[in-house]
């Protein structure tokens, strides 16, 4: 994400086959490699033991974590994503997950209080807020009562645009890693185009934490947790492992529907 742009694609890019087409290489990218596995570990922590949740990966994109919880054993993992290419790609590489095309933005196919966990891990950072919000309300009535809602989402403190990775013409002269710069925050806030594209195809929006928390509190969701991601092993290259093990750029945050 190194690359502020106008976004001149809309909030259908994910749903594209240009779209689906990056973000599956993206998945199979040095990057990935590292973000899946710790990404994995943060989530299974919050899941608990009991192997017969009803657990919904919402926005899964080609599966990945579906399949990963699933291979844990656990019996009742469902995924959905609005991008048919990408569920085809899930369905055909982990069979024993039940996924679904579904724009979560709109009424959802499964019942009322279906799933003890909902996990939404950067799956709406290409949504308005006004879109958020409503995926947010349908995740709430898919919930069961005291379900947990798990989010994870950019740091909008270090992630990308506040926090953009440079090395100036000394660092590359002499072959040194990029360095952290920080943008001034506020300017982000008050932008008025708050998307950006990345990785060619895919577009994003910058959110405020408040404005992410303050919308679920609204909702009936309380925050029952909160955790910086961060790799706890450092890398020679530069790398998302590098980075990982230096600045919090993903957030997890647990959020518990209040009966």
């Amino acid at each position: 994400m190194d690359n502020l742009k106008s976004n001149s694609i809309g909030t259908s890019s994910y749903q594209s086959p240009e779209g689906a087409e990056s973000y599956m290489h993206y998945i199979e990218s040095e990057d990935a490699a590292t973000f899946m596995p710790v990404l994995t570990e943060a989530i299974l922590a919050r899941l608990g033991n009991n192997r017969e949740a009803f657990i919904l990966d919402g926005g899964c994109g080609p599966g990945w974590l579906a399949g990963a919880l699933a291979e844990t054993g656990r019996m009742n993992v469902y995924g959905c994503d609005a991008s048919t290419l990408l569920i085809e790609a899930a369905r055909k590489k982990y069979q024993r997950v039940k996924f679904e095309i579904v724009d979560f933005t709109q009424t959802l196919p499964y019942n009322e209080g279906q799933f003890d966990y909902i996990i939404l891990s950067m799956a709406v950072v290409a949504l308005d807020l006004e879109r958020q919000i409503k995926t947010f309300q349908n995740m709430f009535k898919a919930l069961k009562p005291n379900g947990h809602l798990i989010f994870v989402t950019v740091n909008p403190y270090y992630g990308y645009p506040v926090g953009v990775w440079k090395r100036g013409l000394w660092g590359f002269l002499f072959r040194k890693k990029p360095k952290l710069k920080l943008r001034p925050y506020q300017d982000c806030v008050r932008s008025k185009n708050r998307d950006f594209v990345w990785n060619q195809n895919l577009i994003s929006y910058f959110y405020t934490l408040s404005e992410q928390v303050n919308a679920l509190l609204k909702i009936g969701f309380s925050l029952d947790y909160l955790q910086e991601i961060a790799s706890e092993t450092d890398s020679s290259s530069y790398n998302l492992r590098y980075r990982l093990y230096r600045y919090p750029i993903f957030l997890l945050l647990d959020f518990k529907k209040t009966v």
